[in-house]
């Protein structure tokens, strides 16, 4: 169907485009996709979330995709939530305030969808994130944006909720916080 992390890229571009035939066309492409594949464009958009310059485009799009497809995050166990929470974790760093936020926006959606049975799995998945005070304020955002379902994860393993909570008392960790 589609593949590259440039036909991604290409594609955002396209759907950003000031030409409106352009963006027509790319729309057009993008509902086609999210109607007839949307396990492969969910796989696709994930792919421009480790370009900072256009992840927090990408997270929009994967937002409204799982939006409009809620089975791509609670089928299959909730892979592809786990998915959608493990390229966002890879990819945070260096993407900018405004891209943490979408995709703090992003993995709250995909948070508040998964199974239970997902719960450990996706603690232990977050769990690295919290050395570091960018990884601290993307987590913070997620549960910020998140449904009481999201934080009951946090509230379901003591060293995560301490961390989340502890951590910004502390002007020096996370003086931009302030």
């Amino acid at each position: 169907i589609m593949g590259s992390l440039q036909d991604a890229i290409a594609m955002l571009e396209a759907l950003a485009s000031p030409d409106a035939s352009v963006r027509v066309g790319a729309e057009q492409r993008y509902t086609s996709l999210s109607t007839t594949s949307p396990h492969e464009l969910l796989s696709f958009l994930l792919l421009p979330l480790s370009v900072p310059a256009h992840s927090p485009f990408s997270a929009v799009l994967l937002r409204r995709l799982i939006t409009s497809n809620p089975s791509l995050v609670t089928g299959n166990g909730g892979a592809g939530g786990e998915a959608v929470l493990k390229s966002c974790l890879e990819s945070f760093e260096g993407s900018g305030s405004y891209g943490r936020r979408m995709m703090a926006h992003l993995m709250a959606q995909a948070l508040s969808s998964l199974p239970p049975a997902s719960t450990q799995k996706v603690i232990d998945m977050l769990k690295p994130t919290l050395d570091t005070a960018d990884g601290l304020f993307l987590l913070q955002q997620m549960f910020d944006y998140g449904s009481s379902k999201t934080w009951a994860v946090a509230q379901s393993d003591p060293a995560l909720q301490a961390a989340l909570v502890n951590n910004f008392d502390k002007p020096d960790l996370l003086p931009h916080l302030v």
